[in-house]
């Protein structure tokens, strides 16, 4: 039932002796010295920002939008040059003018827009956030200080669900917390390596302090220090956010659904750029190829074996012949890889290109140590002198402080001399930083206190540096640790070392979504399992098929051998028409990526995401989407043949043979080791291509429009986004075309109209061959035009390879599937059939 202000004003009054016996309570009941914000004592707005004075400091209200607003708490024993008034490293977004306007009486003030509206209590003093007249947020004592960190606690219904936060590999453990839900959790905010972890895994490389709520709210806890954000754990209704120290501050983001809200994330703190289209290929990858030779003679078995490849990662051992003692060389280890530049040009040949790893530490047996000694490139213990860690596992070494331009600048040095020889892409490893003891002391603070950043600023090096010297290229970092905010340097983050098991692939999905949320779009896995596990080919198999749908392909593991070809050959059967299966969909996966980084949608999402008021998809994750249109349900147990699976309300299809389910809740569905399920939206259409072995070798000039009607009247729509695949902001400079096509299917006949946009781009094929497969349509065909021209009736056994460049329709399957060809070069086509 929706509360009025008026109303809400009332309960206030009558809640006040009880907050204020709380509040009395709670501080004599611990032994801390604990500070909330105080007694209200007067207010002022500066510059559309409201300031509220209390006792013990400022709080300040600053808006960003009508549904986006920074609360900050800036207590009296702090000076405005202490480390608490750090600038965000998360937010770009600069406020400005808009409608708040501030309503006062004696007993409250009410700051309000048309999609936010916040009640502060003078006395006792309390804040409540409601949208449309209903509290979404209340504080329960709001900011504090202790002895030992700074926070902010709420009130949260037992009902609400929270989700985000970053890499978390966990489903809820109870009937009212499963799927995504992150309600009982104690979240810790510090990133650090989980080796060989499995589902259960509630802390990994990648925290971010952000939640998502069911009521359709974001916070985001803008403090990048050592903490935690308590979610319920006590069963006490409270969601706490605490910090070692630094800024007390938060923003709330308010929205009608949840892709509002990620579209605003994305305004507040970036978006993800476009990656080279190469990246969406296969990554082939190992820890790892140990010498010229070997990667020659493996690259040449997977084609041997007709496997696609875009790009090889080298570990380790190209700058060594072990693992331990060489990191920081930066530079080739020559007696394993003699020619290094004819390696480079070999797989550029062949459509490959070439990613190397980086670690920000140099081992003290290297000559670069006395190098970046010298600079002063290091962290520093308590009297200055370099931080030599001696219980680092590759070596006694110390950490590159990447917040000194300096030693950012002299580490991009060393990368931009392997990118003038011609490699990709840079995999940034050991980003946490995996080592980081609390002593240590950066030129930005001390270790805990900026911990959770140093990955966000390694990319931000790579990236802002990359962009200076190759402004017209775009960047591929493979990187396992960032912040908020990281995706809008390009970062390409993976989960970890995941253990090789079932337990291992399980976590994946949660691990996903929970990203995707978290406003970073490229979360994937090293596809097959990285630590220990044994082989396992149908655990391979299962894991190969799964990351086709997910945004990066890269299978990666150590100790077993993780390309296709050095499995039993049903495996490479399957995990060959899957890899192949990704270079088809490149039409589909490309668009999803620009509609990412366009708006801030995610490439994969909960259902829930897309179908907020169906709560079988809260408490139900196994499924997801990839993209708008595409329902994966990913096969993550042995021996399974046949599975249940939850639709939506609405039409659906089985993305592999056609049949159409409409408003069925759940279908069985049964399938062998070849397949696993996935569903298509009626009303959608999938766009797909011609198999290519690189993505060198994709020209965009023929697509295959695999369009599903809506079950009854209803629309249709789709989109095809294309630039060259490696200009940075293409779409920015307005170097693409985007085809629309959009239709309407009404009593048993439907129309189809195709336009474009865009100036087009270097490489742009003059005309595109269209061919239309139409899914769903019962009725006898009688006629088919396109633009009020009649077009033939093809033979049946004629296909879409005809030689025959006119427009033509035919039916080839038992379904009765139409198939329509048409060419395309930029002007509006208009379909009609019936």
């Amino acid at each position: 039932m929706k509360t009025t202000i008026k109303s809400i004003v009332k309960n206030l009054l009558s809640a006040s002796s009880f907050l204020l016996l709380f509040l009395t309570d709670a501080v004599s009941q611990t032994s801390f010295d604990f500070k909330t914000a105080g007694n209200y004592l007067n207010h002022v707005i500066i510059d559309n920002t409201l300031e509220i004075k209390t006792d013990n400091g400022s709080i300040l209200f600053q808006p960003f939008s009508d549904s986006i607003i920074e609360v900050s708490f800036h207590p009296y024993y702090l000076q405005y040059n202490d480390m608490s008034y750090d600038t965000s490293s998360a937010v770009i977004m600069n406020p400005f003018s808009n409608n708040f306007k501030l309503i006062e009486n004696e007993k409250h003030l009410i700051y309000r827009s048309n999609a936010m509206q916040i009640i502060i209590t003078k006395s006792p003093f309390n804040i409540e956030y409601l949208k449309n007249d209903k509290i979404f947020l209340k504080e329960e004592i709001g900011f504090y200080k202790s002895l030992k960190s700074v926070g902010i606690r709420f009130e949260t219904p037992d009902n609400e669900k929270f989700f985000g936060s970053g890499s978390r590999a966990f489903w809820g453990n109870k009937p009212e917390n499963s799927g995504l839900n992150l309600r009982g959790k104690h979240l810790e905010l510090y990133n650090r390596a989980n080796y060989a972890y499995e589902l259960g895994a509630v802390n990994l490389n990648y925290s971010i302090p952000l939640l998502v709520s069911s009521e359709v709210y974001m916070i985001l806890f803008d403090n990048p220090q050592k903490g935690f954000i308590d979610i319920d754990n006590k069963n006490d209704n409270i969601l706490e956010f605490s910090a070692t120290g630094g800024t007390m501050r938060y923003y709330l983001i308010t929205g009608s659904n949840y892709e509002s809200l990620l579209v605003q994330y994305s305004e507040l703190t970036g978006r993800q750029p476009m990656l080279p289209i190469w990246a969406f290929g296969n990554i082939m990858s190992r820890m790892a190829y140990r010498t010229q030779q070997e990667t020659d003679s493996i690259v040449k078995f997977m084609h041997d074996e007709d496997f696609p490849i875009d790009a090889v990662v080298l570990d380790f051992y190209w700058f060594g012949d072990s693992i331990k003692g060489h990191l920081g060389r930066l530079d080739w280890y020559k007696p394993s890889w003699p020619e290094p530049n004819k390696l480079i040009n070999d797989l550029k040949e062949k459509g490959i290109k070439l990613v190397l790893i980086s670690e920000p530490y140099i081992i003290d047996s290297m000559d670069n140590y006395s190098r970046a000694s010298t600079l002063g490139l290091f962290v520093k213990d308590s009297i200055g002198n370099d931080y030599l860690d001696t219980n680092f596992y590759f070596g006694n070494g110390s950490l590159i402080d990447i917040f000194k331009p300096e030693a950012a600048e002299w580490l991009w040095q060393q990368y931009k001399n392997q990118f003038e020889q011609g490699i990709a892409g840079l995999w940034g490893d050991l980003g946490e930083p995996e080592s980081h003891p609390s002593d240590i002391v950066h030129v930005a603070g001390k270790a805990d206190e900026i911990h959770n950043i140093y990955g966000h600023y390694w990319t931000k090096a790579v990236f802002e540096r990359f962009r200076r010297d190759y402004p017209d290229k775009r960047l591929f970092f493979l990187a396992r640790s960032g912040a908020a905010g990281t995706q809008r340097y390009g970062i390409v983050p993976w989960t970890g070392d995941v253990h090789r098991s079932w337990g291992g692939l399980q976590a994946q999905i949660p691990a996903m979504l929970n990203m995707s949320l978290s406003g970073v779009p490229y979360l994937h896995s090293d596809a097959g399992g990285f630590a220990l596990g044994e082989k396992d080919d149908e655990l391979y198999t299962r894991w190969l098929q799964f990351s086709v749908f997910t945004p990066i392909m890269r299978p990666h593991g150590s100790g077993i051998p993780s390309e296709p070809v050095y499995f039993n050959d049903n495996t490479k059967r399957i995990v060959r028409s899957f890899m192949k299966l990704r270079y088809e969909l490149l039409p589909y996966i490309y668009t999803t990526a620009w509609q990412n980084s366009n708006t801030g949608i995610p490439i994969t999402a909960p259902v829930f995401f897309y179908h907020p008021d169906d709560n079988r998809f809260t408490q139900d994750s196994s499924g997801y989407f990839f993209g708008r249109d595409l329902l994966v349900y990913p096969v993550v147990e042995p021996y399974i043949r046949s599975m249940t699976c939850k639709l939506p309300k609405g039409t659906w299809y089985n993305f592999w043979d056609g049949t159409q389910y409409n408003d069925i809740k759940q279908q069985n569905v049964t399938f062998g080791l070849e397949r696993i399920p996935v569903f298509t939206r009626g009303g959608s259409i999938i766009p797909t291509t011609d198999y290519v072995s690189s993505t060198d070798y994709y020209y965009a000039d023929k697509f295959y429009l695999h369009t599903y009607l809506p079950y009854n009247n209803g629309s249709i729509y789709g989109e095809i986004y294309m630039d060259d695949g490696k200009t940075f902001n293409s779409f920015e400079k307005g170097e693409y075309q985007i085809i629309y096509i959009e239709g309407e299917s009404i009593d048993n006949e439907f129309t189809i109209n195709i336009r474009s946009v865009g100036n087009g781009y270097t490489g742009m094929p003059q005309k595109r061959k269209l061919e239309f497969i139409i899914y769903g349509h019962k009725e006898k065909i009688n006629k088919v035009s396109i633009n009020k021209n009649k077009v033939h009736k093809a033979k049946k056994t004629q296909n879409s390879n005809t030689k025959k460049s006119e427009p033509h329709y035919f039916l080839q399957d038992s379904r009765g599937n139409i198939y329509i060809t048409t060419e395309y070069a930029g002007e509006d086509i208009k379909i009609y059939v019936r």
